[in-house]
């Protein structure tokens, strides 16, 4: 697990948003956690999100601005995340990618640190599921 999440920092500190698939049951959240806490350790903001857990913009920003310590909307959200000093860890990113993807993207332009974590799609192999959305 140390392995893996030393490859993760590696890949942050490259600039590089960082996206971990897997199977249920793998360990993709535990990682995530585990990543969570040596961010904090260097100091680094960071915001984990369930993304399980929200079925709108106004719920998901509203998380995010609360640990993000603001009282506020999603425009101090994104004058925050202009910093560039925020850790944006989303778990079951897919559950809720439509309310999350613009502000990922946002957060990653800025120079912030941006790793998403989903379980393969319906149960399949993603080379399969990426081979099905083609046709």
């Amino acid at each position: 697990m140390v392995d893996f999440v030393n490859q993760v920092f590696i890949s942050l500190d490259e600039g590089k948003a960082v996206s971990i698939q897997g199977d249920s049951g793998v360990g993709k959240s535990e990682n995530i956690k585990l990543l969570k806490c040596l961010l904090e350790q260097e100091g680094k903001r960071t915001v984990y999100v369930d993304m399980r857990n929200f079925k709108s913009h106004s719920q998901f920003y509203s998380e995010v601005s609360k640990q993000l310590g603001l009282n506020g909307d999603r425009k101090k959200i994104l004058s925050e995340l202009d910093k560039g000093d925020v850790s944006l860890l989303l778990d079951e990113y897919w559950a809720g990618a439509g309310i999350a993807n613009q502000l990922v993207q946002y957060a990653h332009r800025s120079n912030n640190d941006v790793v998403t974590i989903a379980g393969n799609p319906l149960g399949v192999e993603l080379d399969e599921y990426l081979l099905k959305k083609r046709r």
